[in-house]
């Protein structure tokens, strides 16, 4: 695609199998906090272009957007609220009394909230 796309990198990133080098994949490193111009598929799948040019996949935790086509923006931000309510079921598998709302049954906002007694702590 030709729409213009500018990637700050969140975390340094490698292709996944650095311990196995290729001639093809030398140079290939997106650095923390450096910008590179970036391009993606149909899909929406980004990746950034790197000093030797050649392009490397990233992850959407690995980056964030300076620069980018609404629809890309569009279908990053789909993808991030899913992620978030992944993590917010499984916050609520975790709370120790079952109301999905805390994770400790002792923290206020819980509606079963009740001080603990000295024996208790």
């Amino acid at each position: 695609m030709s729409d213009k796309i500018k990637i700050r990198m969140i975390q340094t990133t490698r292709p996944d199998l650095p311990f196995i080098p290729r001639p093809d994949e030398q140079g290939m490193i997106l650095y923390e906090g450096k910008e590179y111009d970036a391009v993606t598929n149909p899909h929406g799948a980004i990746s950034g272009i790197c000093e030797n040019g050649k392009q490397l996949g990233i992850r959407p935790k690995e980056f964030e957007f300076i620069e980018a086509p609404e629809w890309v923006l569009k279908a990053h931000s789909k993808y991030e609220m899913i992620r978030l309510q992944k993590e917010i079921e499984e916050l609520k598998k975790q709370a120790t009394c079952g109301c999905g709302i805390c994770l400790a049954h002792n923290n206020m906002i819980c509606p079963k909230y009740k001080p603990l007694t000295k024996a208790e702590e």
